[in-house]
C-alpha cells in the first residue's frame, strides 16, 4: 500500500503484481529468509506475553482469537534456541477457543478477517516489532484494522505494539560468539550468511563490479578488467554479459532471466578463484566487496569444519552426499558450500552492520561505541540490552469516514480485478493510502510501567533441539 518513487523496487512490484493478476491462486508471494526467520518468528513467539501485558493494561473483558496447538516450525526453533529464556519453555504454541474469522460481503471481493482479539466495542490488533518501537501506525496496518472493523462490525480498535529487544539482541550475541569460536563449530550447528532480498536486482550488483573495475583500469576508458570479469562469469557458470543495446529498466528486466545463475555464481566466487583467473589480490578483494549481498540472510547447517574452513548446507535438506562438489537445487535454493573462516567472519560483520540500521533511535554512548567498533571489525563487546517498550493506540472511525474508506477500498479492489495497476500517483492504491492516513483518528494512550518477574526453569529446550538434529542427521 505504500506509495513510492519509480525505483527497481517499484519495477519488481509491477512485475510481481502481473504474476498475481495472471496466475491468480497459483501465485504465492515470496518472503525473505530474514522475514521468515526473524520477523515472523519473533512476532509469533512474543505475542503471548504481549497479549498478557495488554490485558493488564486494558483491565477489561476481551476474547482472544481461536488458535490450534502446534509445535514451533524450523525457523521458530532456531529463534528459540538463541534465547536463554525461551530455552526453558516448551517449543510450541498453545491452542485456545475464541473468536473465528468473519466475512464481510463486499464488491468485487468479499473481505475476511480474524483480529487478535475483540472487546464489546473494539477490535484488537497486536504487533511485536523487532528493531524498534514505531511511533505511529503504518499504512498497511491501518488497512488491516479497517478490514477487521468491517468484518466484525466495529468502529474502534486497539493497536498494541510490544517491543522486546531479545529478537535482535540474541542474534547479535549468537553471531558474536561464533565470530571468536569458529573452530568450535560442530555438525548441525546453525550458521548465517548475508544474502539477497528476493526483489534485489542482479544487474545492479554486476554493474557495481564494472564500476569498480573501470576505476582499476588505466583511466583511459579501457575495459580490459571488465571484460576479464565477464570472461570469468562465462567460464565459471556460462553467465552471459548483459545486452549493451538495452538500457535502464529494460536492461534490468531482460537480465533477470539469468537471476538464478547470477546468484549461484556469487555464492561460489572467492578471492582465490578470481586470483587464479588473473586478477591481483587487491582487485579480487574489491570485486568481492562489490558483490554485495543485500539485506537478507541465509541460514545453514554445518556439515563439517576443519582447516580454517566450514562446509555448510544452506537453506534446505541434504541433496547430495558429495563432500567436494557444490550442488545447487534451483527449486529450493539449497546448496552446499565450503567457506573459509575469513569470509564467514566478514559475513557476520555485514549482517550486524545491516541490522544496526534497522535498530534506530539509539543514541547512548555504548551504542555509538558499538557501531564505531563494528566498522573496524572489532566485536569485543555487545551494546547493552535495552528495556522492553510498548505503545497502545486507539483508532476510531465515524460512520461517514468508514464508508468513505470502504468506497476507496472498493475502487482499489476493482482496479486489481480489472487488471489496472493501482499504485501510480493518481491510482486507487495511492488514494486509499492517503485516505487511511488522513481519515483515521488515532490517539496514543498512556501506559503504566510494570515490575518484571522471572519464572523458574521447567523445560530444557536444548535437549529437544539435540534430539531433533539427531533425527535429521
Amino acid at each position: 500500500m505504500k506509495p513510492f518513487a519509480y525505483t527497481w523496487t517499484h519495477f519488481k512490484c509491477r512485475d510481481e503484481w502481473e504474476k498475481l493478476r495472471t496466475q491468480g491462486n497459483k501465485y504465492f508471494g515470496l518472503f525473505t529468509t530474514k522475514t521468515l526467520a526473524l520477523y515472523f518468528a519473533h512476532g509469533k513467539i512474543r505475542e503471548e506475553e504481549a497479549w498478557n501485558e495488554l490485558m493488564r493494561i486494558l483491565n477489561t473483558d476481551a476474547t482472544r482469537e481461536s488458535k490450534r496447538s502446534q509445535a514451533f516450525n524450523y525457523y521458530e526453533l532456531i529463534y528459540a534456541m538463541r534465547d536463554p529464556e525461551l530455552q526453558k519453555k516448551e517449543p510450541c504454541f498453545r491452542g485456545n477457543e475464541g473468536i473465528e474469522a468473519k466475512t464481510f460481503n463486499f464488491e468485487p471481493y468479499n473481505l475476511k478477517a480474524k483480529p487478535d482479539g475483540l472487546t464489546k466495542t473494539h477490535v484488537i490488533e497486536i504487533k511485536c516489532p523487532v528493531g524498534k518501537l514505531p511511533n505511529d501506525i503504518a499504512v498497511n496496518y491501518r488497512l488491516q484494522l479497517l478490514v477487521e472493523m468491517a468484518c466484525h462490525d466495529k468502529r474502534k480498535a486497539y493497536f498494541y505494539q510490544h517491543y522486546d529487544p531479545s529478537g535482535w539482541y540474541y542474534l547479535f550475541k549468537y553471531l558474536r560468539d561464533q565470530y571468536y569460536a569458529l573452530d568450535k563449530l560442530k555438525p548441525n550447528d546453525i550458521v548465517y550468511r548475508p544474502w539477497f532480498n528476493c526483489e534485489y536486482c542482479m544487474l545492479v550488483i554486476f554493474q557495481r563490479v564494472e564500476k569498480v573495475l573501470w576505476a582499476h583500469d588505466r583511466g583511459d576508458g579501457s575495459t580490459f578488467l571488465v571484460q576479464k570479469f565477464w570472461d570469468y562469469c562465462q567460464q565459471e557458470e556460462n553467465l552471459p554479459k548483459p545486452d549493451p543495446t538495452l538500457k535502464g529498466e529494460e536492461a534490468k528486466h531482460a537480465w533477470e532471466d539469468h537471476r538464478s545463475t547470477a546468484i549461484y555464481l556469487i555464492s561460489q566466487t572467492t578471492e582465490k578463484k578470481l586470483v587464479k583467473h588473473g586478477f591481483t589480490g587487491w582487485q579480487a578483494r574489491c570485486i568481492m566487496d562489490a558483490l554485495t549481498t543485500g539485506t537478507d540472510i541465509k541460514i545453514g547447517k554445518v556439515v563439517s569444519c576443519s582447516n580454517e574452513t566450514i562446509r555448510v548446507l544452506w537453506d534446505g535438506e541434504r541433496i547430495r552426499h558429495d563432500a567436494i562438489t557444490s550442488v545447487y537445487d534451483k527449486n529450493t535454493g539449497a546448496f552446499e558450500q565450503t567457506v573459509d573462516f575469513r569470509t564467514y567472519r566478514r559475513g557476520i560483520v555485514d549482517i550486524l552492520n545491516n541490522m544496526n540500521y534497522q535498530i534506530s533511535g539509539r543514541e547512548d554512548k555504548e551504542w555509538v561505541t558499538w557501531v564505531q567498533d563494528l566498522k573496524h571489525d572489532h566485536l569485543g563487546h555487545l551494546p547493552p540490552k535495552p528495556m522492553q517498550k510498548n505503545s497502545l493506540h486507539e483508532v476510531e472511525l465515524t460512520e461517514t469516514r468508514f464508508q468513505c474508506l470502504m468506497s476507496l477500498l472498493k475502487n482499489f479492489l476493482t482496479d486489481l480485478k480489472n487488471g489496472t495497476y493501482p499504485f501510480d500517483k493518481n491510482g486507487s492504491g495511492y488514494a486509499l493510502s492517503e485516505a487511511l492516513k488522513d481519515l483515521m483518528k488515532v490517539k496514543l494512550l498512556p501506559i503504566e510501567p510494570k515490575t518484571v518477574t522471572r519464572k523458574k526453569r521447567k523445560y530444557n529446550f536444548l535437549d529437544e533441539w539435540d534430539q531433533l538434529n539427531s533425527v535429521i542427521s
